[in-house]
């Protein structure tokens, strides 16, 4: 008597047919297993190649500019972008500004904007698909910060006189950097923690760069009658960069001579070719932009007084009496002129008529 398991009874033949059945079976999925699997990681790596032609090249094929190079704050700035040949004329272009849409069309190859406030920063980027499907972009930061620069000769002017003192031949002139940077803190940054790079006519001054070299100074005899000096500051690590250009030219240095009396001192509104008196005259010398020593630069210039063609001695008086004891009347003429021209670089005599009535 058969005793029954529960469940069907497989015999020794059904047993190695159904085991025959499975492992066909079995074999078959893998093969199809197998054979997705190779599908897939074809596709995978079909599609990362053409991921990575669509993308390989990106700030290679695309070039971003900005102009100025060294915007200051507040300043306009056209950011613009190129690519060989004319492929951006067909490209759809997307400009944004701190991740925010800007600008967006077929071919819009710039855009305007403003340099970001002191101590703040502003990213453009631009995205350009061309008509093969490729996609590229670029990307540039604007640092906000801001750099004035002024200059003074070590010219000669007279106290209280007003105006911009001149540059002339042979005279030491100083450039002064001011700079505004703050960094992302706030915090203003000291001018000699900053880096400056100097240029005269746009050559570098290496000797007057570096960091916290904030002055420059050179001789007008070094350079033509006119320069153009720059400086470009920039943070120590490159994210605030600032510049600043001024152009000079040389002045000719000259003398004024005003009417003088011991009693009420110099007219300075009385400029005249001529000059009368009765019983005396009196002449004020006062020159203009003569280089100063570099040792004493509030030096008085030496001059030459020539009354009627002699010499007179004034005792280094920048002014001269001339009395008429016998109240004849008479004229006659009186020039002025720098003693030590080769120091000074310029012999310029100055005249003056006197006219005594």
């Amino acid at each position: 008597m058969k005793r029954r398991l529960k469940g069907a009874v497989i015999s020794r033949g059904n047993f190695y047919k159904k085991t025959q059945y499975l492992m066909g079976y079995n074999t078959f999925m893998s093969f199809r297993f197998l054979f997705l699997n190779l599908t897939l990681v074809g596709f995978l790596a079909f599609y990362g190649l053409v991921s990575a032609q669509s993308f390989s090249g990106a700030g290679e094929i695309m070039s971003i500019f900005i102009n100025p190079e060294n915007p200051n704050s507040g300043e306009e700035v056209v950011v613009s972008v190129s690519a060989p040949g004319n492929k951006l004329d067909g490209a759809n272009v997307v400009w944004t500004i701190d991740e925010k849409g800007f600008a967006s069309g077929v071919g819009i190859k710039e855009i305007k904007t403003t340099a970001p406030a002191i101590g703040n920063a502003k990213v453009v980027n631009v995205s350009a698909i061309f008509a093969d499907g490729s996609i590229h972009e670029q990307s540039i930061v604007l640092g906000g910060a801001r750099v004035f620069l002024i200059w003074e000769p070590r010219t000669y002017t007279p106290q209280m006189y007003l105006g911009k003192a001149l540059h002339s031949k042979g005279a030491y002139i100083v450039f002064q950097a001011i700079p505004n940077f703050k960094d992302v803190s706030g915090n203003t940054i000291n001018p000699k923690d900053l880096v400056y790079t100097w240029r005269k006519n746009g050559d570098v001054v290496k000797s007057f760069s570096g960091y916290g070299k904030d002055s420059l100074e050179i001789n007008d005899s070094e350079i033509d009658s006119s320069m153009d000096i720059g400086v470009e500051v920039s943070s120590r690590d490159g994210s605030f960069t600032s510049s600043q250009t001024i152009s000079t030219s040389r002045g000719l240095p000259f003398i004024s001579l005003y009417k003088h009396s011991l009693l009420f001192g110099t007219n300075f509104s009385e400029q005249r070719e001529t000059t009368t008196g009765t019983n005396e005259i009196g002449v004020r010398a006062v020159p203009f932009f003569f280089p100063t020593d570099p040792e004493y630069p509030f030096l008085f210039p030496a001059l030459s007084w020539k009354l009627l063609g002699k010499v007179v001695d004034t005792k280094n008086l920048p002014y001269l009496i001339i009395q008429n004891q016998n109240n004849n009347k008479a004229v006659g003429d009186l020039s002025v002129s720098i003693k030590n021209p080769n120091f000074f670089g310029e012999d310029i005599p100055t005249k003056i008529q006197l006219k005594f009535e």
